[in-house]
């Protein structure tokens, strides 16, 4: 071990049992449904900050229970809904369309396979195209927030001291919330989907310039120059999913915000980090890297930092970060900067 784990105090599981609901809500708007799990703690507290977090590219809101039990475990609140985009759903969609593939021959079966892994490379390419979908539903979840209160009466929150949290692709979602201007060459530049509902952004693995399919929401230069809110990014030097997206990319939305006196950003790099942190986000994907109980670590007591500093106003862990703390308590393994 790198640290010492009784120094990383914020690292150590909360008081609070965490319990978890799932709930479906129809969108009739758009004609869909919309399944989020919603995870809270057995604290009796009241009006109790809360978190909504976007799942990475075929994720799930069955995904992050490292993460969320920890930050649950510390009196947060955290929704997590399912995005089209999910794994899940492509595998529901197979199995029907392959109900019959157990009174095929063996040639027969084989073909089903190659049409499977076609079917899977054309699903990755439409689900990415389908960006748009995934804000929409955030926003979705907050429109529809006292229809879920009303259906889970044992949850009680704070509805206007909300955070916004994402990984991967749900960093891009979240970023999109947050009023990073997006654009294509099909829609031009905007900040349509900036929502002012929430107080403070976690980005883990977060998106920098350009876009890696064609139509799919490009950043620039410019896109972070008005993010006003409190942000945290956060990444690793093994955080690489393609050629094109390295780590060093991961830091644009941090580099290129604007500075402010008055709004806090931070930008954390886990030295050897790979893009599950140490198994915390899950490991069934390109990239994860392997499980690092340190890194794991580092992740839930800088985003735990973070979330106290700002949705509880706990001064001691906006110092914590301030005054670069993660750095001494990880012997240097974690990068720091602020502004």
């Amino acid at each position: 071990m790198t640290y010492h784990k009784n120094k990383l105090a914020l690292a150590c599981e909360g008081p609070y049992a965490v319990h978890t609901i799932s709930q479906v809500l129809h969108d009739e708007a758009r004609g869909k449904d919309l399944e989020i799990a919603i995870s809270y703690p057995d604290s009796g507290v009241k009006n109790l900050p809360w978190i909504l977090f976007s799942h990475g590219a075929y994720g799930s809101k069955e995904g992050y229970r490292p993460l969320i039990k920890h930050w649950v475990s510390h009196g947060f609140v955290c929704i997590q809904p399912t995005h089209e985009d999910s794994l899940r759903y492509f595998i529901k969609e197979r199995r029907l369309g392959l109900s019959g593939a157990a009174s095929e021959s063996n040639s027969q079966f084989g073909k089903s396979l190659d049409k499977l892994e076609d079917d899977y490379a054309r699903w990755q390419d439409i689900s990415f195209k389908k960006w748009r979908t995934r804000p929409r539903d955030m926003k979705f979840v907050l429109d529809s927030i006292d229809t879920i209160l009303a259906d889970a009466q044992e949850v009680s929150i704070d509805k206007s001291n909300l955070g916004i949290g994402g990984h991967s692709f749900g960093s891009h979602t979240a970023l999109l919330l947050g009023g990073t201007v997006v654009g294509d060459k099909n829609i031009g530049y905007t900040r349509e989907f900036r929502d002012d509902r929430a107080i403070a952004f976690l980005l883990m693995s977060p998106q920098g310039r350009g876009a890696r399919f064609e139509d799919v929401a490009i950043f620039d230069d410019d896109a972070w120059r008005e993010f006003e809110r409190p942000m945290m990014c956060l990444t690793g030097t093994n955080d690489v999913v393609s050629d094109t997206q390295d780590w060093v990319w991961r830091k644009d939305a941090f580099n290129l915000s604007e500075t402010s006196e008055t709004v806090s950003k931070y930008l954390a790099i886990i030295n050897g980090g790979y893009h599950g942190f140490g198994g915390i986000v899950g490991k069934r994907f390109a990239g994860a890297g392997p499980d690092n109980e340190e890194h794991a670590d580092y992740t839930k007591a800088l985003s735990l930092a973070f979330w106290n500093a700002f949705l509880k106003g706990d001064e001691a862990c906006k110092l914590y970060l301030d005054q670069y703390q993660i750095v001494a308590d990880t012997n240097g393994e974690v990068e720091f900067s602020v502004k």
